[in-house]
């Protein structure tokens, strides 16, 4: 069953939500384990969507399992941006950004293997939903057309 992108972006953002209460956020977040937080440190994470075409050469990002990060997570993470691909031509997709969903359908819970090759048979235009870790709120929401 394919979610809306909204519906998506909801149950994504609320399950970020929970996995850093529960104390699985990555090493990079400012949270304190005891439960206090520094206002002015907190990051969190921002979801957002990429729609890419596919070049002559792919899309020009290298993905990696974050279960053989330093993160020690599942989930599909961008390991690299190829220079003038498709990718860095929309200047948004960085080293450690993790997709969350390819064109409506959630990697989240999804063999890695299993996810690129999702990415990879998606066809020519591709709606990525990509969380990233910045000191912006939850809910920020924007779409990128590339």
């Amino acid at each position: 069953m394919e979610l809306s992108q909204s519906e998506l972006e909801a149950d994504l953002q609320e399950g970020a939500a929970w996995q850093h209460r529960k104390g699985s956020c990555p090493r990079e977040c400012s949270e304190r384990r005891n439960g206090n937080v520094e206002e002015d440190n907190v990051e969190e994470e921002e979801v957002f969507t990429v729609e890419l075409h596919r070049g002559p050469h792919g899309l020009g990002l290298a993905l990696v399992d974050g279960m053989k990060t330093p993160l020690k997570m599942t989930g599909i993470y961008i390991k690299s941006v190829v220079p003038e691909s498709p990718a860095a031509q929309c200047q948004k997709l960085r080293l450690g950004d993790r997709i969350l969903a390819v064109n409506g359908i959630s990697l989240v819970g999804m063999e890695y293997h299993i996810g690129r090759e999702l990415i990879r048979s998606s066809g020519d235009a591709l709606r990525l939903l990509v969380a990233k870790i910045e000191s912006k709120s939850i809910g920020k929401s924007s779409v990128i057309k590339c």
